[in-house]
């Protein structure tokens, strides 16, 4: 009796799981077999779930949109200064943090932390303010700016823990050795650091990508971000759906790709906080 009781607790589990992967799956297959649909398909009463014709015009209408192009661009030179900005500020501020002691240290890194917090919206109106006094809309320089402010805060979070699990006597022992504190800083604490680094650089990416309120907001034409582009192709009596959804996986695969490839330094650099000691 007992023994069918634990058969039936795990057949329950496992059919919640497939139930909760199925759910969160489904937008993303949907959105994957509309791309390869034509128009009619779509909005053709009744539904098919499987596509009937298989076409990659979508695609080829999306590469050949110098728009298009030109927006993803920019979208992956934005992610990637991102990135490089907000990890190596975020380094070395989160080192700070870690090992030295100064005035203002709780509130400064409690500052810091709420910072994350608040919605990026209520930063929307001053932003823009200071980035056209400084002629800096419809740049990909305003964008990274904006970008790393918003990453920032995280990047510190996660790298001050895992440097707080270290031990000081690496760092030490290579100030003994006739190291500076910088050299000790990049030469033994960022190497041991590495699943930190990773978990920091794939969040600002796949934040940075992902950005549409600071690209629509901060651009006009030069500096327009893939985000923003996909929803341009919304016209006033026609809605190219198969476009949309074909852009759309054009700007899904690359923070999916990302994560899958560095999904071992994810796990192990989200807990690694943890696990140092």
């Amino acid at each position: 009796m007992r023994h069918t009781a634990r058969r039936l607790k795990q057949l329950f589990v496992y059919a919640a799981v497939v139930v909760v992967v199925v759910w969160a799956l489904f937008p993303v297959w949907w959105v994957g077999t509309s791309s390869i649909r034509p128009q009619y398909e779509i909005v053709q009463t009744p539904l098919h779930y499987l596509p009937q014709t298989v076409t990659t015009r979508s695609y080829g209408q999306a590469f050949e949109d110098p728009a298009f192009v030109r927006a993803l661009k920019n979208t992956i030179a934005v992610a990637g200064l991102t990135t490089v900005l907000a990890v190596g500020t975020g380094a070395c501020a989160a080192y700070a943090f870690a090992r030295f002691t100064f005035w203002g240290k709780r509130p400064l890194f409690l500052a810091i932390f709420l910072l994350r917090m608040v919605p990026a919206f209520t930063l929307a109106i001053p932003l823009f303010v200071t980035l056209r006094a400084y002629g800096l809309i419809d740049t990909i320089l305003a964008l990274v700016l904006t970008h790393t402010i918003l990453v920032l805060p995280v990047c510190i979070l996660i790298m001050r823990t895992f440097f707080e699990g270290l031990p000081v006597a690496f760092e030490e022992a290579a100030m003994v050795d006739g190291a500076t504190r910088f050299q000790s800083m990049t030469r033994v604490v960022l190497p041991l650091s590495a699943p930190a680094l990773v978990v920091a650089a794939v969040l600002s990416m796949i934040t940075s990508w992902n950005d549409y309120l600071f690209g629509l907001l901060f651009t006009l034409s030069r500096a327009r971000t893939l985000m923003v582009a996909i929803a341009d192709v919304e016209g006033a009596f026609y809605v190219d759906y198969p476009l949309i959804v074909a852009r759309g996986m054009i700007g899904l695969v690359p923070p999916v790709v990302a994560a899958l490839l560095f999904q071992r330094y994810l796990v192990r650099g989200l807990t690694g906080g943890a696990m140092t000691q």
